[in-house]
């Protein structure tokens, strides 16, 4: 029962909108309140390694598509089970970028917290990139980090399909397909990185299929002998599914504790 209370303290929006917050892109520190929710992030933001961003209870995060926040500091969104805080996207269908933490094991500021979260409608950047991991949450090497009652849902992991291989020329084999693989973590990414996860329900999150370009036609025959035959065709190329659809560690070793998952999440 006390989970299933928290789960709906969680879908509702507590407060009504008293206004709206532009942010446009760029560097962002002090205090997200309540009277200025939601806020609307247009561009790609960043939290600098000596900065604070403050995010207090029942604030509205919305992203727009192709946008995220990245945290090389500290952020503190601590919400409470009454009125939690909101991360998701403008365009549920499109989706966001999500939050990203890195490299916060060599900043001296104190762990960045977020309790009573809900992070949604993250997905994955385009393959390939860095960020094609970790739907919701991008975590490297930063281990300063505390999730605690956090709702984690709905985050994904982009499909993947790789180029066709080229043609080839005169008599000349054709090249082989793109090897591609999707991106890992459709919920939760971590790499070299050791956070705290508590509390916390992790479900409906998923990665995203890959499949191999085709391979280029072999060239055509243009000799004049009978036994001069055009070139085989390319090999079509592999594709495989992003692994871990709620959490992908690599190199990290996270503290996990009274967390609920959700199964059948990855695609891949």
């Amino acid at each position: 029962m006390k989970v299933l209370l928290y789960m709906l303290s969680l879908s509702i929006l507590a407060s009504p909108c008293l206004s709206e917050t532009i942010i446009p892109g760029g560097n962002v520190s002090g205090t997200w309140d309540i009277a200025g929710s939601p806020y609307i992030i247009q561009g790609n933001c960043v939290i600098t390694s000596v900065s604070t961003l403050t995010i207090e209870s029942g604030v509205v995060v919305l992203m727009e598509p192709f946008n995220r926040l990245r945290c090389e500091g500290r952020l503190l969104a601590i919400g409470t089970v009454t009125d939690s805080i909101i991360f998701t996207a403008s365009d549920t269908v499109q989706g966001c970028e999500g939050l990203d933490f890195l490299n916060l094991n060599q900043n001296p500021l104190d762990s960045s917290r977020l309790e009573y979260c809900r992070i949604s409608y993250g997905v994955g950047s385009p393959y390939p990139d860095t960020y094609m991991h970790g739907g919701g949450l991008f975590i490297k090497n930063s281990s300063k980090i505390r999730l605690d009652h956090c709702f984690i849902t709905r985050n994904r992991t982009q499909y993947v399909l790789g180029a066709a291989g080229v043609a080839g020329g005169t008599s000349q084999p054709g090249q082989a397909g793109e090897f591609v693989t999707a991106g890992h973590g459709g919920g939760i990414y971590c790499e070299n990185s050791s956070p705290l996860i508590i509390n916390s329900v992790i479900s409906y999150n998923q990665t995203g299929d890959a499949y191999g370009g085709i391979g280029g036609n072999g060239g055509d025959d243009y000799g004049s002998s009978s036994n001069v035959y055009g070139g085989d065709g390319g090999a079509g190329g592999y594709g495989f599914g992003g692994e871990g659809g709620g959490i992908y560690f690599s190199a990290s070793n996270a503290i996990l504790q009274n967390n609920i998952r959700f199964f059948a999440e990855s695609c891949g």
